[in-house]
């Protein structure tokens, strides 16, 4: 409660607070506020974004990442894009995949492929997506079953 028109406090990242300011007069009274509080979460510096970024297709498709310190989570996509194609499309996708690795499920055709990939931490802000693209390619035993 101040008097004043500003006040300075140090609040900890990552916590909710809420705002409201309300107008009390010289003489003790209280002024409803006609708004609401103001909700709002300090947010500190972006997390690392994840790096290393490796692919691995045998015996089944396997994607792995550096570890980024301090995340919680990480949202990972895979979107696949037909050989001639032009439109990305999802394919699989975890909001909240707690490991630098990631075996996603499926029966994957050939195609262009990229992982888009980005950590979170508690307290600040997402990092910025990182891409991987790569492809699998027809093999001849799957070309053959189409004669």
């Amino acid at each position: 409660r101040t008097t004043k028109g500003e006040l300075s406090l140090a609040l900890p990242l990552g916590q909710v607070y809420e705002w409201d300011v309300r107008v009390v007069t010289g003489a003790g009274v209280l002024y409803e506020s006609r708004a609401p509080a103001w909700r709002f979460a300090l947010q500190g510096a972006p997390v690392d974004s994840p790096s290393g970024i490796e692919v691995e297709w045998e015996p089944r498709l396997s994607l792995s990442w550096a570890a980024v310190p301090k995340a919680s989570h990480y949202e990972v996509e895979l979107q696949r894009r037909d050989l001639l194609g032009e439109e990305w499309v999802t394919v699989v996708q975890e909001g909240r995949w707690a490991e630098a690795q990631w075996q996603p499920e499926g029966d994957f055709r050939p195609g262009h492929y990229r992982l888009r990939l980005r950590a979170f931490s508690p307290g600040h802000q997402p990092s910025a997506v990182q891409e991987k693209s790569f492809d699998l390619k027809p093999s001849s035993s799957s070309l053959s079953s189409f004669r």
